[in-house]
């Protein structure tokens, strides 16, 4: 029950985030055509769809240009005498009742919500008016091509008439916004906005409402990292010149007019590039602009929606993975069903063992029940059979038998897909441009915080220069200084909970006291990231999903949420006996420790307890994870960039004294340091070019859990 009352929270408040966007949306299209948001605006939902794995929320929107507001009042429906003064009085203030007109500011308007009605519902307040014998005066004429006596329809299009002569123009348009994104912590929800002339824009929607200074700040931090990072790399990030473009406002006054003179020639990227910082400035001193940005009760983040050239769409082509209009899944592009009669003519003739033995892993009772069936009726078709385990569901498990035997059949195919040469070139060219834009960022003094496929796009630059580019920099930091004293400013705290770490939640005092260091602790959450994205593209599988639900957890605990002890008590730590490495060791402290205020000595304690157990589920689902996918895995050979090779070894240098540190501290002879040690000094000594997939992910995670979960 509390689950379901979550979820319907969880709704409403996205529901009410996206009218908040449609709404913003709306002003800034009526600042188009230099219209104040007072003037009439109506929208309605005229579509609700699924669409791949987004809902997609269409409106029609109207926009109303008056003319003449002031001169619709209690006489406007007298007309060369065929309404008396009193009668259309008397229409204007029932029409006013029943809010088919709208007052705002002592001027009258007509309410767009009976526009499309055909004049039905106007009609019916007309008969109100006839039965109350309000309509006392007969015209004989309403116009040269109307006869006879007067009645309430010609009443109705007269009046209709009258109201349609206010208004001048009506612009229309179709606007749909969808969802973006998977749900995380402490971070904006996106939108993607559509408008029908093909303006694409992201909309980010911050929690907690930002004020002004705030936001301006972090825009300010956003363009400063993605300066540090030309020319080297490609970045797009949120600005307000995109979003401001097109105003009337910006058109009419002299000052802005040279600003935007050029504005139509050139892309949403070239707007932000060439007016952003001019127009930050702008913005902060002129009040009225900042009424364009508002969402939320706060300002939004609008950047352009990059329609292609994402990492995660390129992932999803060389693995022949399509996507379904209409469904929540991608589906291998490869005929399922011709592999599935296939099987079929294999059963048919009796070859069980061939069939059992076709798909590997744990898939043999899912066969084995199948084969069982055919037994049970082998003159059945294979339409037949399918009904048949169409019917039957699996137990512990919302899927049919079939849909579980067609999961089978697409793991089955996929694999055999990435077995192909083509497929295993374009993965390694990707992963080693993933690796060398790592590199760049250490070189830069810049950490990401939250590096993922959807952050990710592809240009030239892959092809010229072996290196991805980069946007989305709500969390980034430059944490290398030219001026040596300078304080690392703190970062914007969050992520993505399935590939971020527990880090990502606390402030740079409780990272520099917990860890010494506070470089590393920024920019190695990004090495960590890169790991689940070199998995999960190999193998199309998600990782660390049980230590994302331990962050979840991290995460209501800091918000009070959850009680740290409860906590605890359900996550079962992991024996010694079931971990032979050194990384994971770490102490976690006794009960005593309470979250009573957010002081940072009490974060610092919290950091202490959570931060080994969240380590602990993550190596383990690590371990089987990349166990169980050893061969896919080992198919894909990456080539490690010599620019990448040197950051690695030293950071494995940097774990080499970290390890000595602990010895040298250590009362006692620790035989699993020394024979970690060992083998961080060997890994120094090796020549880094050419290596499997599943021997660089074990490096890369042992190199990032043995500074991420120790206490130096």
């Amino acid at each position: 029950m509390g689950f379901m009352i979550q979820e319907s929270n969880k709704k409403k408040r996205e529901a009410a985030l996206r009218e908040a966007v449609l709404s913003n949306f709306l002003v800034r299209w009526a600042g188009r055509f230099g219209l104040p948001k007072s003037h009439a605006i109506r929208f309605k939902l005229i579509d609700q769809t699924i669409h791949w794995d987004s809902t997609v929320f269409a409106y029609e929107i109207s926009l109303v240009k008056h003319s003449g507001i002031s001169t619709l009042h209690e006489h406007s429906f007298y007309w060369e005498g065929h309404l008396s003064k009193d009668d259309s009085v008397k229409i204007f203030y029932h029409l006013l009742k029943h809010e088919i007109l709208v007052s705002r500011k002592g001027k009258h308007y007509f309410n767009l919500h009976f526009f499309d009605t055909h004049c039905a519902e106007l009609r019916r307040y007309m008969q109100e008016l006839d039965q109350k014998g309000l309509l006392s005066t007969v015209v004989n004429r309403l116009s040269p091509h109307i006869t006879g006596k007067f009645c309430h329809a010609n009443t109705v299009h007269y009046v209709h008439r009258v109201l349609h002569e206010s208004v001048i123009k009506i612009e229309k348009s179709i606007v749909k916004i969808t969802r973006l994104g998977e749900e995380s912590m402490s971070k904006s929800t996106v939108f993607r906005v559509v408008e029908t002339g093909g303006n694409n824009e992201v909309v980010k929607v911050d929690p907690n409402p930002l004020p002004w200074p705030k936001y301006l700040a972090d825009l300010t931090n956003q363009r400063k990292v993605a300066s540090k990072l030309a020319p080297e790399i490609n970045t797009l990030v949120p600005g307000i010149a995109f979003a401001l473009s097109g105003l009337h406002y910006l058109q009419i006054i002299p000052r802005y007019h040279r600003m935007f003179f050029y504005q139509e020639n050139l892309s949403a990227k070239e707007q932000d590039d060439l007016f952003g910082d001019e127009m930050l400035k702008v913005a902060q001193k002129d009040e009225y602009l900042r009424q364009f940005l508002e969402v939320n009760g706060g300002y939004g983040y609008f950047m352009p929606y990059l329609e292609k050239g994402m990492l995660q769409d390129h992932l999803n082509f060389i693995h022949g993975y399509k996507e379904i209009p209409g469904t929540q899944t991608l589906r291998i592009d490869q005929d399922i069903d011709q592999e599935v009669s296939t099987d079929f003519i294999m059963l048919q003739q009796e070859h069980f063992d061939r069939f059992v033995n076709k798909y590997p892993g744990d898939n043999r009772n899912i066969l084995l029940f199948i084969k069982k069936q055919f037994l049970k009726s082998p003159q059945s078709t294979a339409n037949e059979l399918k009904k048949i385990l169409t019917a039957i569901k699996v137990k512990e498990s919302s899927s049919t038998v079939y849909e579980a035997y067609q999961k089978i059949v697409a793991t089955y195919l996929h694999d055999g897909y990435i077995h192909q040469l083509d497929a295993r070139h374009n993965l390694s060219q990707l992963f080693a441009g993933l690796l060398k834009l790592f590199a760049l960022l250490c070189r830069k003094g810049i950490a990401i915080r939250d590096l993922k496929a959807g952050n990710i796009y592809i240009t030239e630059n892959l092809q010229e220069n072996g290196i991805l580019d980069l946007l989305d920099f709500e969390t980034a930091i430059i944490y290398k200084s030219p001026y040596a004293k300078e304080k690392i400013p703190q970062p914007r705290l969050g992520g993505t909970p399935s590939r971020g770490t527990p880090s990502l939640w606390f402030s740079n005092d409780v990272l520099l006291e917990y860890y010494g260091d506070l470089n590393r602790s920024l920019y190695l959450p990004d090495l960590y990231a890169i790991i689940d994205i070199i998995y999960s593209g190999i193998t199309r599988q998600p990782l660390f999903q049980s230590a994302k639900g331990v962050l979840q957890d991290i995460f209501k605990i800091i918000q009070g949420e959850l009680d740290l002890d409860y906590f605890r008590m359900q996550t079962t730590p992991v024996r010694d006996d079931e971990i032979d490495i050194t990384v994971l060791e770490s102490t976690v402290l006794g009960d005593e420790t309470a979250i009573i205020e957010q002081s940072e000595k009490d974060m610092l304690e919290l950091y202490k307890i959570i931060n080994p157990i969240y380590w602990e589920n993550a190596f383990v689902e690590f371990q089987s994870a990349t166990q169980q996918h050893q061969s896919l895995l080992n198919a894909v050979t990456i080539r490690i960039p010599p620019e990448f090779a040197k950051t690695l070894k030293r950071e494995i240098q940097l774990n080499c004294k970290l390890i000595e540190n602990q010895l040298e501290q250590s009362p006692h002879p620790q035989k699993k340091l020394h024979k970690e040690l060992c083998r961080q000094r060997h890994l120094l000594q090796l020549s880094f070019t050419n290596m499997p997939a599943h021997k660089l992910l074990q490096l890369l995670f042992i190199t990032v859990a043995l500074y991420m979960n120790r206490n130096s």
